[in-house]
Order: C-alpha cells, then structure tokens, then sequence
C-alpha cells in the first residue's frame, strides 16, 4: 500500500515527502467459538445501523 507524502523527506527539499510503501499482513481467524461468531454476527448488525443512519435510510 502506497501512502502518498507520508514518508521521509526528499533529500535536499525538506519541506516536500517521499510515498511511505506499508506492507500489510492481515490475520483471519479458522476456527470461531459460538460465543465469538454470535459476537460478530452483532457488530455486524451495529456496523449496518450505523452505515443505514449515515445514509438516512
């Protein structure tokens, strides 16, 4: 992932950045609990309430 002007500063031109490159590692869970799948089957529904107010629908 590119972050635009969020890196070091250009040499010779201190007022201007470089692109910060960021290397993501994302981390999925297998195997869920009942108790951990309910959970995020709520925050799901509170994430959907919030996009619905936001949209006013």
């Amino acid at each position: 992932m590119r972050l635009k002007a969020k890196g070091m500063p250009k040499y010779g031109n201190q007022s201007s950045y470089k692109d910060m490159l960021v290397k993501l590692n994302v981390v999925l869970p297998k195997n869920l609990t009942e108790q951990e799948e309910s959970f995020f089957k709520q925050l799901k529904e509170l994430q959907m309430q919030k996009k619905d107010k936001a949209y006013g629908v």
